[in-house]
């Protein structure tokens, strides 16, 4: 008998609430609009506005991205902060793309590679498929609780997850 069974796979990690991209691929469907403004980083608290910021930080201000989405890999629902102009490019040109179109009906792969100023992202749409029942029900009741413009406040997107009072009766489908 081996040390570990044959079809054994490392767990995947989670990043909490935010998903990573890590060294590889990391698979995620978009399941609900997105937010932008401008990431600043100060005493290292991150701080994002609608309009773009003046003033002294850590380091410029980017324009970024935020949407929740289904990760494959932890099976819940995370926000995807993209900062990346690669990505941004890729996804905005998969939803003006009339055969891609809007990327909540399919998957989405970003596969990152490198370390450092040599990293690189690539995007890869996947042929559209129907996420699962029980991945659907998770998303109808909790999606509706998720509340991005906290982002903007500096406040937790998912506070109202964790309460049990919360009504979960809006239909995001």
């Amino acid at each position: 008998m081996s040390f570990l069974p044959d079809d054994y796979k490392a767990p995947a990690v989670s990043g909490g609430n935010y998903l990573k991209f890590t060294q590889g691929k990391t698979n995620f469907r978009i399941i609900g609009s997105a937010i932008v403004g401008w990431l600043t980083w100060q005493d290292k608290q991150p701080h994002r506005s609608k309009v773009k910021p003046t003033g002294a930080f850590e380091d410029k201000p980017k324009h970024f991205w935020a949407f929740p989405v289904w990760n494959h890999e932890v099976n819940c629902i995370q926000i995807c902060e993209v900062t990346q102009r690669g990505i941004q490019n890729a996804l905005l040109e998969l939803k003006e793309d009339e055969q891609w179109g809007d990327p909540k009906r399919y998957d989405v792969t970003v596969n990152r590679e490198g370390e450092g100023l040599e990293t690189s992202y690539t995007v890869i749409p996947r042929p559209p498929a129907p996420l699962s029942e029980a991945i659907v029900a998770t998303i109808k009741e909790k999606l509706p609780l998720i509340d991005m413009e906290a982002l903007y406040k500096g406040e937790d997107p998912f506070a109202a997850t964790k309460s049990e009072d919360s009504d979960a009766s809006a239909d995001p489908f």
